[in-house]
């Protein structure tokens, strides 16, 4: 007999309805609560997308070679992909399910492009900047790659100066990040293009925050600074659906120069009682609904859509901007793009909390302490909303008012044995397992 496992089923009712009470306040549902691609762009696409996503629930994408509903699918979102980030007929994409899949899919490549182009690399450095995403340190770690880190200029941009010096006989690759996701900027992608032609060196656009907003902000009319496969040198880029393709967690693309590139993603396997097996990024299975969903967004928004969502995230940035920016102790950094990224003349720790009573968990990160609130296409009573708690918040804090505190970024173990018990089950025990890297 199991002793942990429910021993019989529960009505349906009972069961739904506990799923709802879980979703307390429905912030789950009320994604702009969180710092995360607030309401998927607009809300008849969002329901859209639920309604596509619904049709193909129980579908597996690795079985689409031979489903030719999920083979259109994935060859149109591929064909848009490549369009978007300017290809042209030599570029080459692949989906993937999250960002963190899609820069492993290229370190792996990057790994095996090395093995050729690099052959004197048996230590096989990828140079990255301090801002650059965990999932590069992490997957350096998995792929046996020693990921080398570049520090920042003052404008949290990676230092082009610190990175040639870094080059050496063993290095095969950089990362740029288009845009960072602490501080909303930008590396040089350009120069780090160059740089990475002289050197033979495999270069990696890490656009999984802001990809499929950039184009359509500059379509909108606003500068954008250049990451795209127009910027010679650039090898690969990640850039997330599931973030402002506006699609549901999780899918995500990996693009290739050309074909040459990607032939170093591909890994077939046939030595076993099935014959060849092969995917289109490291999973095997692979839900197929939330390319599905992805298709009928882009579908159903479209260009005029896309740059309508765009137009909208930056008119609110901009008022974000003006009206925080006023207050005497806050100060809103510049960014490239949409994200907004702002500090508080206050305990950083006590601001979060305040946030938290008002039902908005905004991302902190540590260094420097700071705050970031990415924008899609909020609707206007909930941008209203947010102006005006923080506001309150910064008011109530002005007049020494306390909060229960909350931890910038991912530090989900400090705070002591209290703060850890507060935390998932798994979490708890996975702590004194982890392996820093």
């Amino acid at each position: 007999m199991l002793s942990g496992f429910p021993k019989k089923g529960r009505p349906r009712d009972e069961v739904l309805a506990e799923v709802k009470d879980l979703n307390a306040g429905g912030l789950v549902e009320r994604a702009a609560r969180f710092s995360a691609i607030s309401m998927k762009g607009r809300l008849e696409a969002q329901q859209l997308g639920k309604d596509a996503f619904n049709e193909f629930y129980a579908h597996n994408a690795v079985y689409s070679p031979v489903i030719p509903s999920l083979g259109k699918i994935e060859d149109d979102l591929i064909g848009y992909v490549v369009d978007i980030f300017r290809g042209g007929d030599e570029g080459r994409a692949n989906l993937t399910a999250g960002g963190t899949d899609s820069i492993y899919c290229a370190l792996h490549a990057m790994r095996e492009w090395g093995k050729t182009n690099k052959p004197g690399a048996t230590r096989s450095k990828v140079l990255v900047p301090y801002s650059g995403h965990a999932a590069f340190g992490r997957g350096c770690h998995y792929f046996g790659l020693e990921r080398v880190k570049v520090p920042l200029r003052e404008d949290y941009r990676v230092d082009l100066q610190a990175l040639v010096d870094l080059i050496d006989e063993q290095t095969i690759g950089l990362v740029g990040s288009a845009p960072s996701f602490p501080y909303g900027r930008y590396d040089d992608l350009p120069a780090m293009g160059e740089i990475a032609l002289k050197h033979n060196l495999w270069l990696h656009a890490d656009a999984c925050l802001g990809g499929f907003m950039a184009p359509f902000v500059r379509l909108a009319g606003h500068s954008v600074p250049e990451f795209d496969f127009t910027v010679p040198g650039v090898c690969s880029i990640s850039a997330d659906l599931h973030k402002y393709g506006h699609a549901p967690k999780g899918i995500s693309t990996v693009s290739w120069r050309s074909e040459e590139y990607q032939q170093h993603h591909y890994v077939l396997f046939d030595d076993w009682a099935e014959g060849a097996y092969f995917s289109q990024s490291l999973l095997g299975s692979r839900a197929a609904s939330p390319a599905v969903a992805a298709w009928a967004i882009l579908n159903y928004l479209g260009e005029v859509g896309k740059v309508e969502i765009a137009r909208d995230a930056m008119k609110f940035k901009e008022r974000f901007e003006r009206e925080i920016g006023a207050l005497p102790k806050a100060s809103v950094w510049d960014t490239d793009l949409t994200p907004i990224v702002f500090t508080v003349d206050h305990d950083p720790e006590s601001f979060l909390g305040g946030m938290l009573q008002r039902g908005w968990y905004l991302m902190g990160h540590m260094e420097p302490p700071l705050f970031q609130v990415i924008l899609d296409s909020y609707p206007e009573e909930l941008a209203d909303e947010l102006i005006e708690n923080i506001k309150e918040v910064m008011a109530a804090l002005d007049a020494g008012e306390d909060f229960p505190k909350v931890g910038l970024g991912y530090t989900f173990t400090e705070g002591g044995d209290d703060a850890l018990a507060n935390l998932p089950l798994w979490v708890q025990r996975a702590v004194p397992l982890m392996t820093k890297i």
